[in-house]
């Protein structure tokens, strides 16, 4: 049980105190203004219907009645019930630049830095909305997708330094490009926060704005450094702070490049405002808590059940009691029992004085992939005992010998058994919650071992990309070598006057080279090769990823089995213990599905590259001259004329012996009726000739 107001308890303690010394004052004054009244020879007589102890119950009855109301103050929670709740806001991303001249300090502590604060302030303000983050510097990638989780967000963030992308530059037409892709499947707003120092390098964005507002984009821009300029500084190898220098030895000083990040908010009704926290303000304040909101998600909320109605019904009851009974004797019995008393011994159940009798459980272990120690029997009597008529304990051991099979479904099932028969045990109902949690978790841990790596995965997305670059710079290099053979084939054939000249021509070509085709059939097979990776990559990601995904449903069971045993036992310390693993291990999990799920970006980037090699791949085929492969095309057209040339023949001869099968039904047909027609014939001349003879 929990209380959403706990300090409402300390509270009542300080209530029945103040009750305690206000009742013993007035008792106090009471006897001083009755001993001012009258002699203390005359006060046993006129006092002899006053009852002290039902003065004394009043009190106590009227102290637990406060003391229930406090309670009921602190709201009393037992049990959950799970509630839709639906989230509606827009979606921002963040696209901070990374690049080097981030580093300059003109602004405190750097440029990069102060981005990432007014990251974290802007994102402080964000409710219901859905945020993102893009990092670019010569190229863009996601770092945290469009997420409500601001934990998610918050870790992504502080991962970012002008290491996460290697490539130098700033390139702010492919920030817009990967926000863009971020945006595909938002149905709402859509807002892009950029901050950089605006020294674009690489690309026109001011075009891609365009481009961007046109699919409801709105681009707000914030101007990280100073106009003046500043130097960068930078740790060498040897840990030293130095000037970044270009090639040429000269030193390298960064500006803030206004007029562009200007150009590139109007281009999407955006504005552009000076990096500070009335620019944050300003950005949250007029365009995104202005922007129209739309349903985000709506997700299945745990909400605590309250029991605050159980405590303020004692409340009422109690004060109830304390106004009926009064304080003179004529409402006590001959026998000295009051009638509370009585009514008292007759709400007690026989059960709450029975003594317990259930032998608790050994505790079990801490690690979550420990089982417990069971409770061994003593002797083989007990163990027949067992079987004709099992104890709660006796079930819950059976459920630990299953749990040590790894027959989890048997052994949960054995453990609500357990619970069943022992419904007022609570100390083994957090045990076996326990266990069951315990099951839930290895259940998730185990299968992991099969799923591979997001770092893994990465490592194999990278060799690919090299292959890729390998792959396209020898197919270009073979296009280009067989270029001019390619023009000299061609002269040939122009000049050949005749078929057979053609032949000869073609026999001679130069792109019959043995070591040229050589080649092209490798760069061929490589093209052919890279280009299922993609889908093989794509299909060992989304492997992976429903691995993570089951596993963090199971940790989360486990950890609300845990949460349950806790709320049983709430001094059950392996509980605690495996409650904080599982918290440990969701947050690593919801980490490696995050990691997961920014492969599938370079995934794209992969399957455009697979798309362009097979361009490539076409382009090489066209220069293949290759014999034996004609020779065997040929033979192969041949062959299947021949065989439909056999085919048609046998239905030919199929049809025949069909026309000549009928010939000859017909012809035994007309025999038969011929045969019929004869013997009839005969029959008739024999029957005239009788006539005859008898007359």
């Amino acid at each position: 049980m929990n209380f959403h107001s706990p300090n409402w308890l300390y509270a009542s303690l300080i209530a029945v105190v103040v009750i305690i010394a206000i009742y013993l004052l007035s008792s106090r004054n009471r006897k001083k203004n009755l001993e001012a009244f009258a002699s203390i020879k005359l006060l046993a007589s006129l006092s002899k219907t006053y009852s002290n102890t039902k003065a004394k119950i009043k009190c106590v009855l009227f102290i637990l009645g406060v003391v229930a109301v406090f309670i009921a103050l602190a709201r009393p929670q037992y049990g959950y019930r799970w509630e839709e709740s639906k989230t509606k806001g827009v979606d921002v991303i963040f696209a901070i630049d990374t690049s080097k001249s981030m580093l300059a300090e003109d602004i405190t502590p750097n440029r990069l830095e102060r981005a990432k604060l007014a990251v974290i302030d802007l994102a402080d303000m964000l409710k219901g909305d859905r945020a993102g983050i893009v990092a670019f510097s010569g190229q863009a990638f996601l770092q945290c997708p469009l997420t409500l989780d601001y934990d998610a967000f918050r870790m992504s963030l502080d991962a970012l330094d002008t290491n996460v992308i290697q490539r130098g530059g700033t390139n702010i037409a492919a920030a817009i490009t990967e926000a863009e892709t971020a945006f595909a499947k938002s149905t709402g707003q859509k807002i892009l926060v950029l901050i950089s120092d605006g020294e674009e390098l690489e690309a026109n964005a001011i075009e891609k704005a365009k481009d961007a507002s046109e699919k409801g984009i709105t681009i707000y821009t914030l101007g990280a450094g100073s106009t003046t300029g500043k130097t960068i500084s930078i740790t060498d190898s040897r840990g030293r702070s130095v000037v970044l220098k270009d090639e040429n030895g000269n030193v390298v000083k960064s500006s803030l490049n206004e007029k562009v990040l200007t150009q590139i908010a109007k281009a999407t009704g955006g504005f552009y405002q000076p990096l500070s926290s009335e620019a944050i303000e300003k950005i949250y304040t007029d365009g995104i808590k202005k922007a129209p909101q739309q349903e985000l998600s709506a997700r299945m909320k745990r909400l605590a059940i309250e029991r605050f109605q159980i405590p303020l019904l004692i409340a009422i009851i109690l004060l109830a009691f304390e106004s009926l009974i009064g304080t003179r004797k004529f409402f006590v019995s001959k026998g000295g029992l009051s009638a509370i008393a009585i009514m008292l011994m007759f709400c007690i159940s026989p059960d709450s004085i029975q003594a317990q009798t259930n032998v608790p459980l050994q505790q079990a272990s801490a690690t979550p992939t420990q089982q417990p120690v069971s409770v061994k029997l003593e002797n083989k009597e007990n163990l027949k005992a067992e079987i004709k008529n099992p104890t709660p304990k006796d079930i819950f051991n059976k459920a630990l010998d299953e749990c040590a099979k790894n027959n989890y479904p048997e052994a949960e099932k054995l453990f609500f058994e357990a619970m069943k028969l022992a419904p007022n045990d609570f100390p083994l109902h957090a045990k076996a919650l326990y266990n069951i949690g315990n099951a839930k978790y290895k259940n998730a841990i185990e299968p992991l071992a099969k799923a591979s790596m997001p770092e893994e995965i990465k490592q194999v997305q990278q060799q690919t990309l090299a292959d890729f670059a390998q792959a396209t710079t020898q197919a270009n290099a073979i296009l280009k070598e067989g270029e001019p053979l390619l023009k000299q084939e061609t002269e040939l054939l122009k000049n050949a006057k005749n078929e057979k000249q053609k032949q000869e021509a073609l026999q001679k070509s130069p792109l019959k080279n043995q070591q040229f085709q050589q080649k092209l059939k490798q760069a061929i097979s490589m093209c052919e090769t890279l280009e299922k990776s993609p889908e093989e990559i794509s299909k060992k990601i989304d492997q992976s990823k429903n691995a993570w995904q089951e596993a963090s449903k199971e940790v989360a069971h486990a950890k609300d089995l845990y949460a349950d045993a806790l709320q049983l036992d709430n001094s059950y310390t392996p509980a605690k213990i495996n409650q904080e693993i599982a918290n440990n291990s969701a947050k690593k999990l919801a980490k490696q599905t995050q990691e997961l799920s920014a492969l599938n970006n370079v995934n794209n980037v992969l399957v455009e590259n697979a798309k362009a090699l097979a361009k490539l791949k076409e382009e090489l085929k066209k220069l293949l001259r290759d014999d034996n492969n004609n020779q065997n095309q040929n033979q192969q057209n041949n062959q299947n004329q021949q065989n439909q040339q056999n085919n048609q023949n046998q239905q030919n001869q199929q049809n025949k012996d069909n026309q000549n099968q009928n010939q000859q039904n017909k012809d035994n047909q007309n025999n038969k009726q011929n045969q019929d027609n004869q013997n009839k014939q005969d029959n008739n001349n024999d029957k005239s000739s009788k006539d005859n003879k008898q007359n």
